[in-house]
């Protein structure tokens, strides 16, 4: 078996948090400065995104205290919060995109999106999974080492058989 470098979990950035609870703050205070001229729709749509913005911000918090993030291990890469891993023999490829908003790319084979589907109990195949790099910290560095672990792990996967899943 290849071995991989220790385990680092890249976590939810501070900054992300930060700005959660900043945005979500700002427009509670705004709401309860505009109650004077009125209750009104805008103003109950103001109330919710704020709750929303600030709930975001304690869900993060809570993950990053909890130790949830992203890695890989010998296994494959895990993709989400939840702990839901793509495969080594899964992924089709990995790439950088730059159109949004800097982007980690993680492509699935086409023929093993069902059987991921099934193991993460989505109710659609994903086609790629997203990890932002607004959202954690240290993303260069996530992306370079990533790009190093599959490049490693991809020049053994020659030996077995890319479809099986």
């Amino acid at each position: 078996m290849i071995q991989l470098e220790n385990v680092r979990i890249y976590r939810t950035s501070w900054r992300i948090i930060i700005s959660f609870f900043g945005v979500g703050i700002f427009f509670f205070l705004m709401c309860i400065l505009a109650i004077p001229t009125g209750i009104s729709f805008p103003l109950i749509i103001g109330f919710l995104f704020s709750f929303t913005v600030i709930f975001l911000g304690f869900y993060d918090w809570k993950k990053r205290r909890e130790g949830k993030g992203y890695y890989w291990d010998e296994d494959g890469v895990v993709v989400n919060f939840n702990g839901n891993k793509v495969y080594w023999n899964e992924i089709e490829k990995i790439e950088f995109m730059n159109k949004r908003g800097k982007t980690t790319i993680i492509c699935p084979l086409y023929n093993c999106q069902e059987t991921i589907m099934k193991r993460h109990k989505n109710s659609y195949p994903a086609q790629g999974y997203a990890i932002v790099w607004f959202d954690i910290e240290d993303p260069r560095d996530f992306h370079t080492n990533l790009i190093r672990a599959w490049n490693r792990k991809k020049s053994f996967r020659d030996d077995f058989d890319k479809t099986s899943c």
